[in-house]
C-alpha cells in the first residue's frame, strides 16, 4: 500500500512533467485538502499508508491541476486576510496584494474615528463603504470583519459572484452589515433609488473601494494559463489600455462620496481607493487629478516595490 511519502513524490513528479512551477507545494496542499489535515500532519506521517479511496480522489485532483486548473478552484477556497473564502470559477481568486487595498481602507476608518473622538463628539455615525466589483466579497467581508462600525454596499454584474459573496459574508458573520446589489458600477444607485437612499444619491459613501479589471485586453493572452483559461475575463479585462473601468469609477466617484463634515479638517471627506496594475500608478493619478475633484493623491507600493494602490480624498 502506498504511503503519504510515495503519493506526494508521485504527485510532484507528475505536476513537474506538466510544467507546474509549484509542483511540490500544490501536491501537499491538495493532499492536505483530501485528508482534511494541515501540512504538519503530512510531514510527521510520511510513512503512513493511505487508503485506496484517498489515493483515487487525490489522483483526480492532481490530474485537474495538471491541466492548469488553479488550486483554489479545485479546493473551492482561498485564504485572504487570514480568513478562508469560498471561491468558484465565477469569481476572481483573491490575491495577497489586494490585502494592501484592505489595509488602506482600514487605516482611513481608524483615522476618521480618531478625528471624531478628538472633537470630543459623543456621536459616531456608521461608516458607509461601497465595494465596486465585489467578486467573492473578500474585500467587503474583510473590512466588515475588522470594522464593526462599517456598513458595506457591494455591487457586481454577476449573480453567481454575488451568491458566492453572500455565502462568504454569512460564513464570517458579517452578512447583517453588507448589502449586495446587482449592477454595473454605480447603476444600482441611479433612480429609482433603493429604499436606503433617502435624499438622492449624492454623498452616499464615506469610502469607495475597488479592485477593478485593469489588465489591457491585448495582454490577457500572455497571462499564465491558470489565469487566462480559468479566471473570469470580465474580472480581468480593463479594455485597450487596462484603464477603461478605472476611468468610469473615477469619473462618477465625486458624486457618490461625502464632503468633509463641518468642523473637520480637509481630508476628512470621501475617500477613494483603487487597486491598479503594474506601471499604472502615474496614469491613474493623472486621471484622478484631471477631474479637479480630488486632492492628496497617493500611491502605495507592495512588498516588491510595485505601485499597487492609488488613493485620493474628495475636495
Amino acid at each position: 500500500m502506498n504511503t503519504i511519502r510515495d503519493i506526494l513524490n508521485w504527485a510532484a513528479e507528475y505536476l513537474k512533467s506538466h510544467n507546474i512551477p509549484s509542483a511540490r507545494l500544490d501536491s501537499e496542499v491538495l493532499f492536505s485538502f483530501i485528508l482534511n489535515k494541515d501540512h504538519t500532519y503530512l510531514y510527521t506521517n510520511f510513512e503512513k499508508p493511505i487508503l485506496p479511496e484517498e489515493h483515487k480522489k487525490f489522483k483526480e485532483l492532481i490530474e485537474r491541476r495538471g491541466k492548469r486548473e488553479p488550486v483554489s478552484y479545485i479546493t473551492g477556497e482561498k485564504e485572504f486576510w487570514s480568513l478562508k473564502f469560498k471561491v468558484t470559477k465565477d469569481t476572481l481568486i483573491p490575491r495577497p496584494e489586494t490585502e494592501i487595498l484592505v489595509q488602506a481602507v482600514l487605516d482611513i476608518i481608524i483615522s476618521k474615528k480618531l478625528e471624531v473622538f478628538n472633537l470630543q463628539s459623543s456621536i459616531f455615525n456608521p461608516i458607509h463603504i461601497l465595494d465596486i466589483g465585489t467578486g467573492s466579497g473578500n474585500i467587503a467581508v474583510s473590512i466588515a470583519k475588522e470594522s464593526p462600525e462599517s456598513n458595506v454596499f457591494t455591487v457586481d454584474k454577476s449573480d453567481s459572484a454575488l451568491s458566492v459573496a453572500k455565502e462568504n459574508a454569512i460564513i464570517h458573520n458579517v452578512a447583517g452589515r453588507i448589502t449586495f446589489l446587482k449592477g454595473d458600477l454605480y447603476i444600482p444607485f441611479n433612480p429609482p433609488s433603493p429604499p436606503f437612499v433617502k435624499e438622492g444619491k449624492e454623498g452616499l459613501f464615506d469610502i469607495i473601494v475597488s479592485n477593478p479589471p485593469y489588465i489591457p485586453t491585448g495582454d490577457i493572452e500572455g497571462l499564465m494559463p491558470e489565469v487566462r483559461e480559468w479566471e473570469p475575463k470580465r474580472a480581468l479585462d480593463g479594455g485597450k489600455d487596462g484603464l477603461e473601468i478605472i476611468r468610469k469609477i473615477i469619473k462618477d466617484a465625486p458624486l457618490f462620496l461625502k464632503p468633509a463634515p463641518a468642523g473637520l479638517k480637509q481630508g476628512s471627506g470621501g475617500f477613494l481607493a483603487l487597486e491598479i496594475g503594474f506601471g499604472q500608478g502615474e496614469e491613474v493619478s493623472h486621471i484622478i487629478s484631471g477631474t479637479d475633484k480630488f486632492h492628496n493623491i497617493k500611491t502605495i507600493k507592495d512588498l516588491s516595490g510595485i505601485e499597487r494602490v492609488v488613493t485620493a480624498w474628495k475636495r
